[in-house]
C-alpha cells in the first residue's frame, strides 16, 4: 500500500513501513529509461521531463508509470 501520508496505525504485525524520498531531477529520469527500455516515447526529452514532474519525482511512481508505457507504448 502506498500513500503520501503516514500510514503506521494500519502496519501490522510483521509489517515493514518504508519512507521513500524524491529521487534529483536526473535520477528519476535516468530510472524512467532504464526501467522503460527502450520505449519510443522516451525519445522526446521533454515528454521524460513531463512524467518525472508530473510523478514528482516520486521512485515508486517513476517505476510505476514506466512499466505502464511498456504496456501501453506510444
Amino acid at each position: 500500500m502506498t500513500s503520501r501520508a503516514p500510514l503506521e496505525d494500519l502496519a501490522v504485525d510483521g509489517a515493514a513501513l518504508h519512507q521513500l524520498s524524491a529521487l534529483p531531477y536526473q535520477a528519476a529520469v535516468d530510472l524512467l529509461i532504464w526501467c522503460s527500455g527502450t520505449n519510443p516515447a522516451l525519445a522526446d526529452v521533454a515528454a521524460a521531463s513531463r512524467i518525472v514532474q508530473t510523478c514528482a519525482h516520486n521512485p515508486l511512481a517513476v517505476r510505476t508509470t514506466a512499466a505502464r508505457l511498456i504496456l501501453r507504448p506510444g
